[in-house]
């Protein structure tokens, strides 16, 4: 059984996105609406990684409710599916409809639409990453962001219940400064689209408790072995890897961090010290309070109950 849990993690999460993708192209060439295909697929992987992290687990310990917050988590990600399902649709048909009408007007059109789409989505992907970086990036250095981005990073695991752990304002702020860049370049509607289901996909996959091993990956991609470095208790860990489907700009930018490759063991205890409230209304309120969340306000001491 050991080697075959070593063969599943070191296949799964390449087989993972690849299928993915395949599942949402299939939808879109039988006629299902490319926003709602997206959406559709979204949901069924959720569903797949959730069963794998009981098969497959990072650490059998970020499967039990060891931080009280199994409910809100779960009502956070319910609600976060709703809305981003809604929002991922809704604005996917906006960009659509903005790119179809309104594009050729306010973008510099340098887009090599020419170029074949498997070359225009790589391009996509690396541009669109910029805006998703600086984004991510600004949630942890500006005060007032990073207290509504210590609502995600306050959990002291990672789960797939747990991915939708955002707070409002840090979701539309996050659009807000990653969106703009592809749509002024000129890009086409298919390249947001693909972008888009990458995103979710393998922003799924980093926060899942599977036990995956990314290998020559973790130096191109946002894998969920680059990604727990991210959410470390360290700070001087923690603000690295801004990537959201690449590592290529925080390789650029010197904000790359994989200690693994020298053999250093991940972490395991995640999250902030920031004390954040158990309630869901609590979560949601305490970033618009006058004191908020501060990285002053953090330790860095272990938690030997999340160990394994």
């Amino acid at each position: 059984m050991k080697g075959l849990h070593t063969f599943l993690s070191y296949v799964l999460w390449p087989i993972f996105i690849v299928s993915s993708l395949m599942a949402l192209k299939v939808l879109w060439d039988s006629g299902v609406d490319p926003e709602l295909a997206t959406f559709y697929v979204y949901v069924g992987f959720f569903l797949v990684l959730l069963v794998t992290e009981f098969l497959l687990p990072y650490k059998k310990a970020w499967l039990k409710n060891i931080d009280g917050q199994t409910p809100v988590d779960l009502t956070l990600t319910v609600l976060y599916f709703v809305a981003n399902g809604i929002a991922m649709v809704f604005i996917l048909k906006v960009l659509v409809w903005a790119i179809d009408n309104y594009q050729a007007l306010v973008s510099l059109n340098i887009w090599p639409t020419e170029w074949p789409m498997w070359a225009q989505l790589i391009i996509g992907i690396i541009v669109t990453d910029l805006g998703n970086n600086m984004a991510h990036r600004m949630a942890h250095e500006v005060p007032v962001l990073w207290r509504f981005h210590a609502v995600h990073h306050s959990a002291p695991r990672l789960s797939v219940i747990n991915t939708g752990r955002f707070h409002p304002v840090d979701v539309i702020q996050s659009m807000i400064v990653g969106a703009p860049i592809p749509f002024f370049l000129g890009a086409p509607s298919d390249v947001i689209i693909w972008y888009s289901a990458i995103n979710a996909y393998l922003g799924i996959m980093t926060h899942s408790n599977i036990d995956f091993r990314c290998g020559i990956f973790n130096y191109i991609f946002n894998t969920p072995n680059v990604h727990r470095w991210h959410h470390s208790r360290l700070i001087s860990e923690g603000n690295n890897n801004y990537g959201e489907v690449t590592i290529l700009w925080d390789r650029f930018f010197g904000t790359y961090l994989y200690p693994d490759s020298e053999g250093r063991a991940p972490p395991v205890n995640v999250g902030t010290e920031t004390k954040v409230p158990k309630t869901l209304l609590g979560l949601l309120l305490r970033p618009l309070s006058i004191k908020g969340y501060s990285k002053e306000d953090e330790t860095l001491s272990e938690l030997p109950a999340t160990a394994e």
